[in-house]
């Protein structure tokens, strides 16, 4: 055989093996292809499941997600498998980031300590009848196991991996419900969620007929009805993409998402990922979110959570202290809030740019360097201006830490404090009038 044949013929043989091609270069870049485990994992083994089961286990494992079933469950359990790996790469799809830890579902005897269903650190607990889908009605009439609870479970995991905070928990419930009809869709769940979107729709109705004072008769655990509502008509506004593009805006966030654990104080932390995230959802075109708000007398600094709804002196409202107690001069209607400023980032030195998109190491590090934090820049605008405008808390208490002049004015006369006033950031115009 010719030896040019023969090495083309090698050639093909060995692509056939390697199917990204025996020239492929790896990449660095690419994501893991598997999750890790929660190293404080219950029961990470097959065995140790077993053991607290007390009798023979199976288990089904996969890239991003495990489960856990008795043995005698197999097939069933193997089904539900099936539907949470959908569930979870359509989850994936919207949010654009994974679970901190791979999920892991266990199933236990209703009567176990275990077998309570929720979920928390990427890990679902449920009973085992969730398993006898010969009694579950969607499995008798459509052949479709009922997997919305598991799959809302799976949905708080990604919203906490995103931060995003917003309501007690109607983000996860949300996209819990979305992907459910998407994977596992039948006219039983349609019928459910319909019935349960009627019922937010009414309490939503009765709110603001109360003068915005959530129904006295429903229990204060229901409260974020209202935020369940709000999010409903915005999506209905906005269109199919409201939230892949509200992830999009949440993903350029994380930094100061994640900046904001260093508050400490829990109803801190919480309300300032809350005004990172509804900054995110006004961001998106048609539905003007923070002025939706407003309208509905929802506070725009403090999370529903940080309101403390069930503990017994809460008034049933959805403003916080803060609102009722806004720095001289924040008033929504003044003349210059319309005026809000555009910024060109091209024209911006290093630090002002790393200001604006609110990247907190970046900026460390380029005062580290050198950069003068009160250097000014287009419009008379230093860093402070700049991050005021892009309503950045964490990253103007660094620079003001780093010795910026909170006092500076613009070209217009505007401080730091004025320009986040003007572009709707009330709980940074607070802050930094504070410190004025």
């Amino acid at each position: 055989m010719n030896k040019q044949y023969l090495l083309w013929f090698v050639i093909f043989l060995l692509s056939s093996i390697y199917p990204g091609g025996l020239f492929a270069q790896s990449d660095s870049n690419t994501e893991p292809q598997a999750s890790v485990l929660n190293p404080n994992l219950k029961f990470p083994t097959l065995q140790a499941y077993e053991t607290e089961l007390k009798e023979p286990g199976i288990m089904f494992d996969g890239a991003r997600l495990c489960l856990f079933a008795p043995k005698r469950k197999s097939q069933e359990a193997k089904i539900i498998f099936e539907y949470l790996l959908k569930a979870y790469d359509e989850l994936y799809s919207i949010v654009g980031m994974h679970t901190k830890y791979k999920m892991v579902v266990y199933h236990f005897p209703e009567n176990s300590e275990y077998g309570w269903g929720g979920t928390s650190e990427c890990t679902i607990w449920y009973g085992c009848k969730n398993l006898d889908l010969d009694q579950q009605e969607e499995w008798i009439k459509y052949k479709v196991p009922h997997v919305s609870g598991y799959i809302e479970e799976m949905a708080h995991n990604f919203r906490d991996a995103s931060n995003a905070q917003f309501g007690w928990e109607m983000i996860g419930w949300t996209l819990g419900i979305k992907t459910a009809k998407k994977v596992a869709g039948n006219p039983i769940l349609t019928e459910q969620v319909e019935q349960t979107r009627i019922g937010q729709m009414e309490t939503f109705r009765r709110f603001v007929s109360a003068g915005y004072v959530f129904p006295k008769d429903l229990p204060a655990n229901l409260c974020d009805r209202i935020h369940a509502h709000i999010l409903w008509m915005c999506e209905n506004r906005y269109g199919p993409d409201f939230w892949q593009d509200f992830f999009k805006e949440i993903r350029k966030e994380q930094e100061n998402l994640k900046a904001a654990e260093e508050l400490k104080d829990p109803d801190r932390v919480r309300n300032r990922k809350y005004q990172i995230t509804i900054d995110c959802f006004d961001r998106l075109a048609k539905i003007e979110f923070k002025n939706l708000l407003k309208k509905n007398q929802i506070s725009l600094l403090t999370d529903v959570k940080s309101l403390h709804p069930t503990d017994p002196n809460w008034n049933r409202k959805f403003l916080g202290t803060e609102d009722y107690n806004k720095p001289p001069g924040t008033e929504d209607n003044k003349p210059e809030s319309r005026d809000k400023p555009v910024v060109d980032i091209e024209k911006l030195p290093p630090l002002h740019k790393a200001a604006y998109g609110g990247h907190y190491q970046t900026s460390e590090q380029l005062i580290e360097q050198g950069a003068n934090v009160n250097e000014k820049s287009i419009n008379g605008w230093t860093p402070l201006h700049i991050a005021a405008i892009g309503g950045h808390r964490m990253l103007s208490e660094l620079l003001l830490n780093k010795g910026a002049d909170i006092k500076v004015i613009d070209d217009k006369g505007r401080t730091a404090a004025k320009l986040a006033e003007i572009c709707g950031h009330n709980g940074l115009a607070e802050f930094l009038h504070s410190k004025e």
